[in-house]
C-alpha cells in the first residue's frame, strides 16, 4: 500500500509529504536479531503424530505408545548453520511422554530412542523443520563447565551392552570402538556380552547449572525441568571397587536447588539392570532458508514470532 500524509492548519494551508510504499508482509527478523534472542518465543507447531516405544529397545515391560504434545511452547535456543533450533519450554513426563529406560537395552537404545520420538513428533516439513532430543553437545556448547576428564579406565572379565564395543571411548577384548560418538546412532543395538578386556573413558560428570553458564538465560531454560539427554556417559565406580563399570544416559535432573547437569546409571558390568523414567526433551531445526520467522510478533510469551513457509 502507498501512504502520504497531508498536514492542513488553520489557515487553510497544507503540507504534503512524498508517497511512501510499505507492504503488510515485511521480511521478518532478522539473523541477528534471532541469534540474540536466546528465550524468545516462536509459535511454531509440529505435525501431530504417534510414535511407540518398543519394549525390546527400551528395557522396558511394554510397548509405549507417543503422541504428539499440542500445548507445547517453542522458544529460541540457538541459530547457527542457517538453521533456527527451538526447545520446548518445558519437559515431557509421566501421563504424558516421560520415557522409560532400563537394563541393557536402555542404554544400547536411548540415544536412539529419544531422537526417534522426537523427529516422529516434533518435526514439520512445511518449514523444514527436524526434531530431535536435547542432547550434552547442546549442553556443553553454552557451559563453562569443562566437561568430561577422559581419564582412561580399566578392568578385567566384565559385562557390557552390545553398543560400547562400536563407541570411540569404549574398549572391549582388543580394540577401540570406531563408530559412534557419545550421541551417536543409526541402527537397534539389543543384547550384552562379557568381555576378557574391558577398557574405556570416564565419560560421567556433573554439575549445577545455576553457576556454569555463559548467559543468564540458558539457566532459565534448562534448570527447572528433569529430561533425558540423547547421549550415553560411562562411569567407574573406582570407590566400589575398581573393576565396575556403570552405563548411563546423561539427564537434567531438577531436585537440587540449582538443578544439575547430571546422569543416570541403568546398566552395570555386574549385570545389574535399573529402570529410570524422565521426561523427553525436544529440540526443532528449522531450515531457515524454508521459513520466514517474525513477520508477526515479538518473542514474547504472549505474542511470539510467527513463522510461515517460504
Amino acid at each position: 500500500y502507498y501512504l502520504r500524509v497531508i498536514v492542513t492548519d488553520i489557515a487553510g494551508y497544507s503540507t504534503v509529504s512524498d508517497i511512501v510504499k510499505r507492504s503488510t508482509q515485511d521480511n521478518g527478523v532478522t539473523d541477528t536479531v534471532l541469534a540474540e534472542g536466546i528465550g524468545k518465543y516462536v509459535d511454531y507447531a509440529p505435525t501431530y503424530a504417534k510414535f511407540t516405544i518398543r519394549k525390546s529397545y527400551s528395557g522396558d515391560t511394554i510397548d509405549r505408545e507417543y503422541t504428539t504434545t499440542t500445548t507445547l511452547r517453542w522458544r529460541i535456543l540457538f541459530v547457527h548453520d542457517e538453521k533456527l533450533i527451538l526447545i520446548s519450554d518445558t519437559s515431557l513426563m509421566d501421563g504424558m511422554v516421560g520415557v522409560k529406560l532400563s537394563g541393557a537395552n536402555g542404554y544400547n537404545n536411548g540415544v536412539k530412542l529419544l531422537n526417534d520420538a522426537c523427529y516422529t513428533m516434533y518435526s514439520n516439513s512445511t518449514y523444514g523443520a527436524v526434531g530431535r532430543s536435547l542432547d550434552i553437545e547442546d549442553i556443553e556448547s553454552v557451559s563453562s563447565y569443562p566437561g568430561a576428564t577422559l581419564n582412561s579406565i580399566v578392568t578385567g572379565s566384565t559385562n557390557y551392552p552390545n553398543i560400547f564395543a562400536q563407541e570411540k571411548t569404549g574398549f572391549v577384548n582388543t580394540a577401540y570402538g570406531t563408530a559412534l560418538d557419545l550421541s551417536d546412532q543409526t541402527d537397534w543395538v539389543t543384547g550384552n556380552k562379557n568381555a576378557n578386556t574391558l577398557k574405556g573413558y570416564e565419560t560421567y560428570y556433573t554439575y549445577n547449572i545455576s553457576t556454569n553458564y555463559m548467559n543468564s538465560k540458558y539457566v532459565e531454560l534448562f534448570k527447572e525441568f528433569n529430561c533425558w539427554l540423547a547421549s550415553r556417559c560411562v562411569s567407574n565406580e573406582s570407590g566400589r571397587y575398581s573393576n565396575y563399570f556403570s552405563f548411563c544416559i546423561f539427564c537434567i535432573d531438577n531436585t537440587g536447588s540449582n538443578g544439575a547437569v547430571n546422569a543416570y546409571g541403568i546398566y552395570t558390568s555386574e549385570n545389574e539392570e535399573y529402570t529410570r523414567t524422565l521426561g523427553l526433551r525436544p529440540v526443532v531445526e528449522i531450515d531457515l532458508s524454508k521459513a520466514t520467522i517474525g513477520r508477526t510478533g515479538d518473542g514474547s510469551l504472549n505474542y511470539p514470532y510467527s513463522i510461515e513457509a517460504q
